[in-house]
């Protein structure tokens, strides 16, 4: 099993991803340097540059400290083109609280499905009905919705992505992982689901 969050370290995680996405480093111990990294990457490196990438690094870096402290520890994205379409997605793996029965006890997995075949947002619309699946993480209940995310300070429309998620109750700690991923490109959610899939698919605890 993996090492548990409550020791205070990530948990051991890791999830076969296509050579075109990028993955997010969380780990506290080597964020910081990977960070440098890729500004150097997108910003490039000459010497004129040095104030805009000293500020990209702080204000990632503290970006990414925020998620972390909130329990995510693993993400990636893609952002690609074809055919002149802009394509992009996410993916991001976190641990919340273990969701209890009314006699207290972790919620089963059935149960789960059916608890989550009513979403709690009123801007969030089932695609697909929860169902329970088994992913080398765990036994989990796969949802697919659409929702809206609203962003602060915009004047006229919201946008909608297309969420895939996986819900794993680890009931060794006492917690549950719940792997979301994510696109905007609504034209091309069936295709990107069946990704999503395949990729869950792959994600492991290791040792």
């Amino acid at each position: 099993m993996a090492t548990s969050p409550l020791d205070g370290h990530p948990p051991t995680f890791s999830m076969l991803l296509p050579e075109v996405w990028q993955q997010i480093d969380f780990d506290p111990d080597t964020r910081d340097e990977s960070i440098e990294r890729m500004i150097r990457r997108t910003v490039g490196q000459a010497d004129a540059l040095v104030p805009v990438r000293r500020w990209a690094v702080d204000a990632y870096g503290r970006l990414l400290a925020d998620a972390a402290s909130t329990g995510i520890f693993f993400g990636a994205t893609f952002t690609g083109e074809l055919a002149g379409r802009i394509l992009s997605a996410s993916v991001l793996a976190f641990v919340t609280e273990l969701p209890l029965d009314d006699d207290g006890y972790p919620m089963a997995p059935r149960a789960l499905a059916a608890a989550l075949s009513q979403p709690d947002r009123d801007d969030e619309q089932i695609v697909e009905p929860p169902r329970v699946v088994e992913l080398p993480v765990g036994t989990s209940v796969r949802t697919r919705t659409r929702l809206q995310v609203r962003q602060p300070g915009a004047i006229s429309g919201v946008p909608e992505v297309e969420a895939v998620r996986f819900f794993t109750p680890v009931s060794e700690w006492r917690l549950m992982l719940i792997i979301t991923f994510s696109t905007p490109v609504l034209s091309a959610a069936g295709a990107f689901a069946e990704l999503f899939d395949s990729l869950a698919a792959t994600a492991r605890w290791k040792d």
